[in-house]
């Protein structure tokens, strides 16, 4: 009689605790076990993170290997960071490798270790409370947002971690532990379920500021799920308010849409005396699913709505086929009036337009006439020069524009275009950002290639070129510059990155410098997730100093930055629900535009995509039209 099979299914963490791969165990008949992948599976296991990790132990020791058997290790205790060890040497189970998961290196007699334990276990499914020393610095294998990443060699292993002094470490858990408050699940005591400050602001901002292995603690504080209690930055005004919006339902437009997935000033098309708007709608769905749309708004006194005037396929004078899912209108830039015949010219991006089976996607250079109509439109897509450039299967053309200025000196706005590809082509290409430098009549005289990878910007997939702002001149060498989102990169802890790229006559890439939690300058208190980069604009020089500046969009925060002419930080505001400048049920979101155009003004009209959980409709933004201050401050027109 054969013994039934068993099944379990099991999970494969790497050693800083994050789910790789699910995997189930069969033990058949005759003893013999086998591995197989699951596809869709998903752990119940939430992986530790640091502060975590430190909220969770009861002990935490450094030490000595000095005995290794097959089931267990003897530790020889040299220090206890926090808690009190039972012994000065202690027997603890081992890590057992398998399949799916290993320990950063085999256990070995001599090696020196930071233990995390609880009841006297280490912590961890992935071994994450195990961490090697390395001389007097301790490998932590978490992404830490203010100390650098590297390769260490630990028992001729190369282990990826952060080295941190281990002295600096002990003082900066120790501290987090006497400022906060940790509950855990009573039965488990493995997962926080809340996070409470014990001390005032004062106290956290000096834990923040004692070290850069304290201010990740304190940041990574921020964006935890389990804290409550007062919010850790204080706030420095009021919470912003808006007086004057556009809601696509008060338009009568489809809230469903996407209305406010792009939008800018197009100068005043009617001639009444006031500016007025192109805003994309790319869900929207008329003529097909996510064919796409674009609204031309005319408006009135105190931003009122006159009329309006669609854009899509077969209406509005747009003769182009789009196809379902090409998602005209993701992004929209003014380039003014490019042959000087009095109309204006705006370019209009689709990533998802199809050619067959692939998504080469489309931009398109439409001349409006003055009541909104197209009177003309280029396919820049199609042209020898992009086609040369490398747009063709899966590249996604469209998916962020931005207008640079003239960057030639011929007297032409010239234009820059991201992409979009699929899964596939990003991983094993990566992203490119195109420098078009425009005749007259809207064509392409020549185009370059920035590369994400190539040019040296990043190996991984931060999703370069997500967002793209026209800056300005910001290193005054007489050539207008170009500022690149990449809201997923990692370096910091997952907060994204963006890049002021110098730009040489022929569009070439001159120079760069990033902007992110660990470089350039800006010591903003970043949390994970928050995405910054995803949605840029260059405002123009705001503070009168001579270099243009930045905003910076995130998940639920607006940054303006002051730049330096070398592209880094010199000081920032911050407008978010964390800092009481915004409501608590208040988000920004796409699209963000400002004017440059009257320098004389105290202030500059300021256009931000948001929205405010009143009406509890979440797939459209609404348009908030603000005020930017001289002094970085956002107020309600």
């Amino acid at each position: 009689m054969q013994t039934p099979l068993s099944i379990c299914l099991v999970m494969r963490w790497n050693s800083a605790g994050r789910l790789v791969v699910p995997m189930v165990l069969v033990w058949g008949s005759l003893g013999t076990t086998s591995a197989l992948p699951v596809s869709g599976a998903s752990a119940e296991y939430d992986a530790y993170k640091l502060h975590e990790l430190i909220a969770c132990a009861d002990l935490a020791v450094a030490g000595t290997i000095l005995q290794v058997e097959p089931d267990t290790f003897v530790l020889q205790v040299e220090e206890e960071l926090f808690g009190t060890a039972p012994a000065t040497r202690m027997e603890l189970k081992r890590f057992r490798d398998w399949t799916c998961a290993r320990r950063w290196a085999k256990y070995a007699k001599g090696q020196r270790v930071l233990l995390f334990l609880n009841g006297g276990r280490v912590l961890g499914a992935g071994d994450e409370g195990d961490m090697p020393i390395l001389d007097d610095g301790v490998v932590v294998g978490y992404r830490l947002r203010n100390i650098e990443t590297q390769t260490h060699l630990v028992d001729g292993e190369p282990v990826e971690g952060a080295l941190v002094p281990l002295g600096d470490l002990g003082a900066a858990i120790c501290a987090y532990r006497e400022c906060f408050d940790f509950r855990t699940q009573p039965e488990t005591r493995d997962q926080v379920t809340s996070i409470v400050p014990r001390v005032d602001k004062a106290r956290l901002e000096s834990l923040a500021s004692s070290s850069p292995f304290a201010r990740h603690l304190y940041e990574e504080t921020l964006s935890a799920e389990s804290r409550s209690g007062e919010p850790l930055v204080a706030a420095t005004e009021s919470p912003l308010a808006v007086r004057h919006k556009l809601l696509p339902w008060g338009l009568g437009i489809d809230e469903e849409s996407g209305f406010g997935s792009s939008a800018d000033w197009i100068g005043d098309l009617d001639g009444n005396g006031f500016e007025d708007l192109a805003v994309g709608a790319y869900r929207n769905s008329q003529a097909g699913h996510f064919h796409g749309a674009l609204w031309i708004l005319f408006l009135g006194p105190e931003r009122t709505l006159l009329r309006r005037q669609e854009i899509s396929e077969s209406v509005g004078g747009f003769s182009a086929s789009l196809g379902e899912f090409a998602e005209f209108g993701t992004s929209l830039v003014t380039l003014g009036d490019l042959d000087g015949d009095g109309q204006v010219e705006i370019a209009v991006g689709a990533p998802g337009k199809r050619e067959g089976a692939s998504r080469p996607g489309a931009t398109w250079i439409l001349t409006l006439r003055a009541d909104g109509t197209v009177a003309r439109q280029v396919s820049l897509h199609d042209l020898p020069a992009l086609k040369a450039a490398g747009v063709g299967p899966d590249y996604g053309l469209g998916n962020a524009l931005a207008s640079l200025g003239d960057v030639d000196g011929d007297g032409i706005p010239d234009l820059a275009a991201g992409q979009d590809p699929t899964f596939d082509i990003g991983y094993k290409n990566g992203r490119s950002v195109l420098i078009l430098l425009l005749n007259r009549d809207g064509t392409v005289r020549s185009v370059r290639r920035i590369h994400g990878r190539g040019d040296g910007f990043s190996d991984k997939h931060p999703w370069f070129g997500e967002s793209l702002a026209g800056i300005g001149d910001v290193d005054r060498d007489g050539v207008p510059d170009l500022a690149i989102g990449a809201s997923n990169d990692f370096e910091g802890g997952e907060c994204g990155a963006v890049w002021v790229c110098f730009l040489r006559r022929d569009g070439s890439l001159r120079g760069k410098q990033k902007i992110s939690a660990w470089t350039g300058g800006f010591d903003a208190r970043l949390k994970e997730g928050m995405d910054i980069g995803e949605e840029l604009a260059g405002p123009g020089d705001v503070d009168g100093d001579g270099t243009p500046d930045l905003l910076v969009g995130g998940w639920d925060t607006l940054f303006v930055l002051f730049l330096r002419p070398d592209g880094s930080v010199r000081s920032h505001r911050e407008f978010s629900t964390r800092t009481g400048t915004l409501r608590p049920d208040a988000r920004f979101r796409s699209p963000i535009v400002c004017t440059r155009r009257d320098v004389s003004k105290e202030s500059r009209d300021l256009l931000v995509g948001g929205r405010i959980d009143e009406t509890n409709r979440n797939l459209s933004s609404e348009l908030w039209f603000l005020q930017l201050r001289k002094d970085g401050a956002l107020l309600s027109e």
